[in-house]
């Protein structure tokens, strides 16, 4: 549900929330936290602002998780086709055992129920390539992505400069 499309406050050090799209993280060492948080200050270190088609990423993320999941449902509410693009992974998945479809509706199996967070990673990640591929937004594909590793990365190297 908080990787879903509810807004999610945080509350403590090293809380992370979001808002309308935007994402933000409070500071991770509790002293700093703390001595902000007496002074009336907003103890946020990092903020990004939402990405093109972070909506429909963060429908595609929650829907993997979440499971059963229908991605030509998802891709019309969004006025985009995820199916094409997203076959060739998900014949893999259900290759792997991953998944089970029945008509349009994809089904996580056991082993699929344990890799949903992965699934939901690469689903995100591989449908975020195919649209930079149809330039419908001109962007890096792997900084658009709602889990991006660099991303992730570029987080823990802002987190690192700030806390030292």
């Amino acid at each position: 549900m908080a990787k879903g499309l509810s807004d999610c406050l945080p509350f403590g050090c090293g809380a992370g929330g979001k808002l309308f799209g935007y994402s933000w993280m409070q500071k991770r060492k509790l002293a700093k936290w703390s001595e902000m948080v007496e002074k009336g200050l907003k103890p946020v270190f990092v903020m990004m602002k939402p990405q093109e088609h972070w909506h429909l990423m963060r429908t595609l993320a929650s829907s993997v998780e979440s499971g059963p999941f229908n991605l030509k449902e998802i891709g019309d509410n969004f006025s985009v086709d995820i199916e094409k693009p997203l076959k060739p992974v998900m014949d893999q998945w259900i290759k792997a055992g991953l998944l089970e479809k029945s008509g349009e509706v994809y089904s996580p199996t056991v082993a699929g129920q344990f890799w949903y967070v992965t699934m939901a990673q690469l689903a995100t990640e591989a449908l975020t390539m195919a649209i930079a591929k149809e330039d419908s937004f001109k962007a890096d594909p792997i900084t658009q992505s709602v889990y991006s590793p660099n991303q992730a990365e570029a987080w823990l190297k802002t987190i690192n400069k700030r806390e030292e």
